[in-house]
């Protein structure tokens, strides 16, 4: 017994931490139980799966100490007793302390047994030290004692929970194989080992995840090992090695391993299984879905689940939920919803869970309209939705600003038996609100929540900002930041970037460097958001200090600062976008520093993908060069923006009419204004880099979205009034009848008739060729046989200190801020800075009134005369026998 111990103790372990199936160490290594393994066979032992923890080895230390201690004491010391301390040394890897416990059970009469191998390998399992149980099995039999199959599948479990499921599919399957061979494996009773399999610990008392599904363990490998080694796949994502695994286990073959035909010609008695491996379970197929999902083949997941019931498995509603899982990992969202279907055509029983995810799927793919539907499904199959649920939906309503939707579903979330709405449920409906410009009712939001007793957080917080920020509420923004600051809730980068845009909506770019300023003080970082955010509030200041005289800052006071946070952002690290860059071309457009916003284009042409300039930043250039009168400039921009694969749209078209009207290009204004309106063959203008030339500027389009505006239209007249000619003239009056046929102005369901026409709200130019158009429309009523009437044009009697109303920045400021031109034109119409035709001087000081009266003189043969009826001092009178006469006179 003392040989074949020493033969079979865990020190005779193979340097390379084998596993079965390998030959051991020489058996002349073990002639001594005295003798110490040699330090170069230690340190050549591959390291354990997993690093043992201090507290296990204080633990084995405290044991082995207790052990000696009771020994000296003279008491009497248990098997089982000494079979943990052996299992204990080989769990944590203390080698040299085996032969300490060795000697210890010699003093007490006892020996190694199979318990004590057992031992080692539960104790391994608990460990997770694949390598250590791998080599009790070469131990046990190098000792002549032939592991069983719970003794494998022990060691294969732990094998695979340490990493090692390659070894362990490999000891599964020989082992399997040689069973199909010699009908079993022995399970212990043999004469070697008699008297001691009444030692053996029950397999139940090891942990295990696995359910407890395994056949007798004394003819059939336990199911357990199967599925610990797909398990093992899974974690790889070995996808194809777990198919074919369950492959092998549901057709029970038995040539698994390659040395089965072997054994068969060796001997040809041998009685071999026609099926060795167990019946795959529900948790067998789960772990291979599992392997599927985590190798990202959701496919191959999907036609596993539609095989499992032709192989008389039913799946549960966790195999739907790994499946379903997979594919929304892969953003198929479509393909999981048609698994839900499956789901409830199968009868499997359907949870609010896995609505759930389904609905954040469709929410992260902006499906509002899906996630819907699917909560409507959940109520008609009596699934209760839960507020997971509706912050799901909520989620996307505010990703895609349907605030109605947002409203709904939160009025539908209150009155919800047994759900109450929490903050994430409110934040979304103000970020739905803040979304669609919904301003007043994000802030309402955040007094309801604040009157149930509900704090608001960062994120609740950052939405009522933004919600500010849309309503260009800068006073509020600040006010919400100061409050959350009093209330011990910290602004994140998110939180300073919306203050510091709804700063720069409203002009305040003061307040937008100084929270700027505070960012950096408080160490937040600062992203290219927030360095872009800070540049366009600059940008939107300088276009109110060019307008507004009494500022008090210099007007090339902020492009200057535009362009040292642009140097700044290198400086640490912050790569400019596209925005960035855009916001520092508006700043110096707005200073008239059109080489410098040339210099910046440039810049970003030389950059990245990210850099690369966009239709905001032509635009911007667009304007730089207009302002300054290089039209040439300016159309040359057009044509880049274009060749870099940019379309052209309203916006981009009026700077360019505004470039021409600034460079008085009166005929290439009108050229353009037909290209917008759709008209083909007239548009050809002449680019600087070759004078004299006609380059069309580009194809003749239909696009509504390219159609002429107000804005486009006041530009185009005011550039053809001030080019002296008739065929401007017939140019002026054309452009006009176009805009009144498209609705742009004098629209047909306005209170205006033939002889009673609304001026006041006209720039001069534009009223200039209304008047023109009012009276031709007259003359042509009363050629046609109608009755004359009195012609009366309302103008109002305010002076005309009409100027420039720059709608060209406005136009940009649309663009950045995603806004609509009736919000950003509400009560503001466009005015124009002109310089007086027909010979009238001093215009800019000369009320509308006088100015039609001129008009109507001096822009018609024989002239017309006009009245101020003393009761309606801001309106034009044409009697109706003065207009009479004048129309006689008509040839």
């Amino acid at each position: 017994n003392s040989s074949r111990r020493n033969r079979a103790s865990p020190q005779n372990r193979r340097n390379d931490g084998g596993g079965s199936g390998r030959s051991g160490r020489s058996n002349s290594s073990t002639a001594a139980s005295s003798k110490r393994i040699p330090r170069s066979s230690r340190e050549a032992r591959q390291p354990p799966a997993r690093e043992t923890k201090k507290e296990e080895q204080e633990a084995f230390r405290a044991k082995l100490q207790e052990m000696h201690n009771k020994s000296a004491r003279g008491e009497e010391l248990s098997q089982s007793y000494c079979d943990e301390t052996l299992g204990l040394c080989v769990a944590t890897d203390e080698w040299d302390s085996v032969l300490e416990v060795l000697a210890v059970m010699k003093t007490q009469g006892l020996s190694q047994t199979k318990s004590s191998y057992r031992a080692c390998l539960e104790q391994c399992s608990k460990a997770n030290n694949g390598a250590s149980a791998g080599e009790i099995l070469v131990a046990m039999k190098q000792a002549g004692i032939e592991p069983d199959l719970d003794d494998i599948a022990l060691a294969v479990k732990t094998m695979c929970r340490s990493g090692s499921w390659r070894r362990a599919r490999s000891l599964l399957l020989e082992t399997v194989a040689k069973a199909s061979v010699e009908g079993s494996v022995t399970d212990g009773s043999s004469g070697e080992t008699a008297g001691v399999a009444g030692n053996d610990e029950d397999d139940n008392s090891i942990a295990d995840t696995e359910p407890s599904d395994k056949a007798d363990s004394n003819t059939t490998m336990s199911i357990e090992a199967y599925n610990a080694v797909i398990s093992g796949m899974k974690g790889e994502r070995m996808w194809k090695d777990a198919l074919q695994f369950l492959s092998l286990m549901e057709k029970g073959h038995a040539g698994a391993n390659n040395n089965l035909e072997k054994m068969r010609k060796e001997d040809k008695t041998a009685v071999v299984s026609s099926n060795p491996h167990p019946q795959p379970t529900l948790v067998t197929y789960n772990h291979a879905l599992e392997a599927c999902v985590s190798s990202a083949e959701a496919e191959q997941a999907v036609r596993l689940l539609m095989s499992m019931r032709d192989k008389g498995m039913e799946p549960s509603p966790h195999t739907f939920e790994l499946v379903v899982r997979g594919l929304l990992k892969r953003s198929q969202w479509r393909r999981a919803l048609q698994v839900l279907d499956l789901m409830e055509e199968w009868g499997v029983p359907q949870s609010t869970r896995i609505f759930n995810t389904v609905i954040s799927a469709c929410t992260k793919a902006r499906e509002v309209g899906q996630a819907m539907d699917l909560l409507k499904k959940m109520r008609s199959a009596n699934i209760k939705p839960d507020v997971v649920t509706y912050n799901a939906i909520l989620s996307a309503c505010a990703s895609t600003g349907r605030w109605k939707d947002a409203l709904r579903l939160l009025q539908q979330c209150q009155r919800e038996p047994g759900v109450s709405p929490d903050i994430i449920t409110y934040t979304n409906a103000m970020r739905a609100c803040a979304r669609a410009r919904k301003y007043k009712d994000a802030l309402e939001l955040l007094e309801v929540l604040q009157d149930l007793g509900l704090k608001p957080d960062v994120y609740c917080y950052t939405a009522a900002i933004d919600a500010c920020a849309k309503g260009r509420m800068w006073r509020k923004a600040l006010e919400l930041l100061s409050e959350m600051k009093d209330r011990g809730v910290a602004p994140n980068e998110v939180t300073y970037s919306v203050a510091i845009t709804a700063c720069g909506n409203g002009g305040q770019w003061r307040h937008a460097m100084n929270l700027l300023n505070q960012m950096r003080e408080k160490g937040l970082k600062i992203n290219v958001i927030t360095y872009s955010s800070t540049i366009s509030a600059l940008a939107k200041g300088a276009r109110r200090v060019r307008d507004d005289s009494t500022d008090g800052t210099a007007g090339d006071e902020l492009w200057v600062k535009a362009l040292d946070l642009l140097d700044q952002m290198k400086k640490e690290g912050v790569e400019p976008d596209a925005y960035s860059y855009s916001g520092a071309i508006s700043a110096c457009a707005s200073a008239g520093r059109w080489e410098e916003a040339l210099d910046l284009l440039a810049t970003m042409k030389k950059g990245g993908p990210k850099t690369r300039p966009n239709k905001i930043t032509y635009t911007a250039a667009i304007s730089a060069c207009g302002r300054a009168g290089e039209y040439e400039h300016a159309l040359r921009l057009f044509e880049d923006m274009r060749n870099d694969g940019i379309a052209a749209d309203r916006i981009s078209y009026n700077a360019v009419v505004s470039a021409l009207r600034v460079g008085q290009q009166a005929e290439k204004a009108y050229e353009i204004w037909g290209e917008m309106c759709g008209r083909k063959g007239s548009r050809n203008v002449t680019s600087r880099k070759n004078k004299g030339a006609s380059k069309p500027i580009a194809s003749a389009t239909s696009d509504p979205r390219l159609s002429p505006d107000i804005i486009t239209l006041t530009d185009v007249i005011a550039t053809l009034e001030r080019s002296e000619g008739a065929e401007n003239r017939q140019r002026m009056d054309e452009v006009f009848n176009e805009a009144v046929e498209r609705g742009i102005i004098l629209p047909a369901d306005s209170l205006d008739s033939t002889w009673e026409v609304d001026l006041s709200g006209m720039s001069i130019p534009v009223a200039h060729a209304a008047c023109r158009y009012i009276v031709q429309r007259a003359l042509r009523e009363v050629k046609g046989g109608r009755p004359c009437e009195d012609l009366l044009l309302i103008t109002g009697v305010g002076k005309g200190q009409q100027q420039q109303a720059h709608h060209d920045d406005s136009d940009l400021d649309r663009e950045e801020n995603n806004l609509s031109a009736a919000e950003e034109d509400e009560g503001n119409g466009p005015t124009v800075d002109l310089s007086p035709p027909l010979g009238l001087k001093g215009r800019g000081s000369t009320s509308l009134r006088e100015y039609v009266r001129q008009v109507l003189r001096d822009d018609h043969d024989p002239q017309l005369y006009s009245t101020i009826p003393p009761l309606s001092q801001g309106t034009v009178k044409v009697s109706g026998k003065v207009f009479q006469q004048w129309a006689d006179a008509q040839t």
